[in-house]
């Protein structure tokens, strides 16, 4: 092969040169004018890429079969890396909620609102009394904080006894 430098392969219009000398990887070949990388790196990250997109393809394939075939097994790796990454994710979620309370304050209360009469208007007596009590707490709260004209008309729309809730 003739040497010659990558400003002349250029002028020439060639698409690749060859100076004779290693590159980084010990590869003494060709290189190509547009990125002076040799043909030998090229084709070694063309065999790996390949490599890999086929293993991907395969690899989806090979593991279905398994987990069909070791369904013990496959449940307790699920369940492994479920414990794993349960309060990573768990501290994911919360942080995304906050930051949307942030942005929406006011979709935030009137949901918060709606399922709090939600749940009064599912358990209006006696039934999940415990549940009913928590939830009654929350709304006498939120009435405090709002006009009495507001408070008078929940207490007779969901019949609670504003003496017997504090």
């Amino acid at each position: 092969m003739k040497i010659i430098s990558r400003q002349e392969a250029k002028a020439l219009g060639l698409k690749r040169y060859f100076t004779g000398e290693p590159c980084k990887n010990g590869h003494v070949c060709e290189r190509y004018v547009l990125c002076a990388k040799c043909t030998g790196c090229l084709l070694v990250s063309t065999r790996i890429r390949m490599r890999k997109s086929y293993n991907a393809k395969n690899g989806v394939e090979k593991s279905r079969a398994w987990r069909k075939k070791n369904p013990e097994k496959a449940r307790a790796q699920k369940q492994r890396y479920r414990q794993r990454y349960r309060e990573r994710e768990r501290i994911a979620v919360n942080i995304r909620c906050r930051k949307w309370r942030a942005k929406n304050p006011e979709k935030n209360r009137e949901y918060k609102r709606r399922a709090e009469i939600r749940i009064l208007e599912m358990h209006p007596t006696g039934e999940n009394a415990w549940l009913k009590g928590t939830v009654q707490t929350r709304v006498i709260r939120r009435l405090l904080r709002s006009p009495r004209a507001a408070w008078k008309s929940l207490i007779a729309e969901y019949g609670l006894d504003p003496n017997t809730l504090k």
